[in-house]
């Protein structure tokens, strides 16, 4: 028997209130680079009535790209136009302001060489548009600024590790260089104007092993020990994934310490055999960028918590798995520096063993969100806490993958991406798993209580119903195994599973079925009753399960 119990709701529209703008969305670019257009672009631009392939705008008298503003999650950060992915650069000023950057495509909703777009906040919920904070105007990112995280020195200044990409046109792929960004005005609370110093690109160099120019980017947070200074980034070395641990005592010159992580260690029991893509793959020797057994890390992250455990995230994408792309973590109990250190002198597999990392426990990497999230970043606050943000990509009707390429719905609508809410980070060492819960300041945003559902009790499974219109629905459900307490009125999951099933939820939403195990203690977790905090933002449905131990944030795009 379940309860549900139903939390004051958030208003239907946050437009507004979430979201400002800072500049218009078309305004002017440096010359000679990409001009943001207008939010409603593609065929509606010219007038047509038929952006979707031929079929009929959705709403009688609505044009596609009103439609597709009407859709634009409203208390989420969204882009002006254009296309967002990953969060970039996430910090909290000592002044109490929070910045985020994001991979951002001015002129069209789809990929293309990144800006790096900019929002600034005071309390985690009303964001201020400010101007872009990167440009691809230098040499070594002039076909793009990938992916890179801030450090806050001692002094108080926000200091930024990039990648940024060039000679696609001559080489054939992205050549990757890490380079750094330093406010113009340290002063400014708004931070609005950054530079790229006369240094540029900073002196580090792919894993002599095996490393190349080609999968080597996002540099993750710094942090300090015995006078130096670290970071992990991404790369494929000998074709394994992992995130390569660099020192360095000014931050200008690294030096190459060992692997943080990798394939090898994750996989330690079960071996690895690459092999090789069925089309070479330019600057990748014979290594396949997203192969099913070897394949690159993006966007790692590594921070530390409690009790001495840390925890590495890192992202990847698999050609051929469900789902393409995910964001994976694993914690340890292991001393970073002497691990890493041991794998660049031939010994131990870095230290996030998968059979040793944890207090000598054997541990499996897990997934971050159970559904459309990648290229995920952590940060920590003033006030000690770590928050995390991730990039939900598109999958409706019309999309490959994460949608890089567009389609003919998102290219009416004149936008794609959107980014999570920023969710607190805690551990539950017992399981042990990563709990994540929206920051508090959200529920700033609740308006009027619309109903009471406490002391409705139902049997069989927890099953919320996502009404969208049209008598279409999307399911967000929770099933699982219990057993009654030894006493009192508590119930004990021994297994759970968190779903969302879009198969009739109607429109251009794609069928997905997505779902994953929560992570629980073998012994199971007490609880008064199974609870879920559903966010319904216009087209963005994300959900914390029991407490925060199950997450998903999945597009819901319907024909209304």
């Amino acid at each position: 028997m379940f309860t549900i119990r139903h939390s004051p709701a958030f208003p239907g529209d946050g437009r507004g209130r979430g979201l400002q703008d800072n500049i218009p969305a078309a305004a002017p670019a440096p010359a000679g680079e990409p001009k943001p257009m207008a939010p409603s672009v593609g065929p509606e631009a010219s007038g047509s009535t038929a952006p979707y392939g031929g079929a009929q705008p959705p709403v009688q008298g609505m044009t596609a790209g009103q439609h597709g503003e009407v859709l634009k999650p409203g208390f989420h950060i969204t882009a002006p136009s254009g296309w967002m992915n990953d969060p970039n650069g996430l910090f909290q000023s000592q002044l109490g302001v929070f910045h985020i950057f994001y991979q951002w495509n001015p002129a069209a909703p789809l990929w293309s060489a990144p800006y790096w777009g900019h929002v600034a906040s005071r309390d985690l919920v009303h964001w201020k548009r400010l101007p872009a904070a990167v440009m691809p105007d230098a040499d070594y990112d002039a076909d793009g600024a990938f992916s890179g995280s801030a450090t806050v020195l001692a002094d108080g200044t926000p200091v930024i590790l990039y990648t940024g990409v060039s000679n696609v046109s001559r080489m054939g792929y992205y050549f990757q260089q890490q380079a750094m960004l330093m406010p113009t005005n340290a002063s400014d609370p708004e931070l609005q104007l950054w530079r790229k110093p006369h240094f540029n690109p900073i002196a580090v160099a792919p894993p002599v092993s095996g490393g190349n120019f080609a999968q080597f980017r996002d540099p993750s947070t710094c942090w300090r020990e015995d006078g130096l200074w670290y970071t992990v980034i991404g790369v494929q070395d000998n074709c394994i994934g992992g995130a390569a641990m660099y020192s360095s005592p000014d931050m200008h010159a690294w030096t190459y310490v060992g692997q943080l992580a990798s394939q090898l260690g994750i996989n330690a029991t079960a071996g690895l055999q690459c092999t090789a893509p069925p089309v070479a793959q330019p600057g990748n020797g014979a290594c396949d960028q997203m192969g099913a057994d070897c394949h690159t890390w993006e966007c790692p992250d590594y921070f530390g918590m409690d009790y001495g455990v840390s925890v590495l995230k890192w992202s990847d994408q698999v050609r051929g798995r469900t789902p393409f792309a995910a964001d994976w973590y694993m914690l340890s109990s292991a001393d970073a520096r002497a691990n890493a250190s041991n794998v660049a002198a031939g010994g131990a597999i870095g230290a996030f063993n998968a059979s040793t990392a944890y207090y000598g426990l054997a541990l499996s990497p897990q997934l971050i969100d159970f559904g459309s999230v990648y290229a995920s970043k952590s940060f920590r606050t003033n006030d000690n806490r770590t928050i995390w943000m991730g990039w939900v990509f598109e999958t409706s009707t019309g999309c490959s993958e994460q949608c890089s390429a567009g389609s003919p719905l998102t290219q009416a609508w004149g936008w794609q991406g959107v980014q999570t809410l920023p969710r607190v980070v805690t551990l539950d060492y017992d399981t042990p798993a990563m709990i994540m819960a929206p920051v508090a300041e959200i529920e700033s945003l609740r308006m009027a209580q619309l109903f009471d559902a406490q002391g409705i009790a139902l049997s069989g499974r927890d099953n919320t119903r996502v009404l969208t219109g049209g008598g279409a629905e999307s399911r967000i459900g929770l099933s699982g195994t219990l057993r009654p307490a030894a006493r009192g009125r508590y119930m004990v999951v021994t297994q759970a599973t968190l779903y969302a099933n879009h198969s009739n939820a109607g429109g251009a939403t794609a069928v997905l079925d997505q779902r994953g195990n929560i992570p629980l203690p073998a012994s199971g977790i007490s609880v008064d009753g199974l609870s879920m905090r559903v966010f319904v933002d216009r087209s963005l449905i994300e959900v914390f399960a029991l407490n925060g131990r199950g997450r998903m944030a999945t597009p819901l795009l319907t024909q209304w």
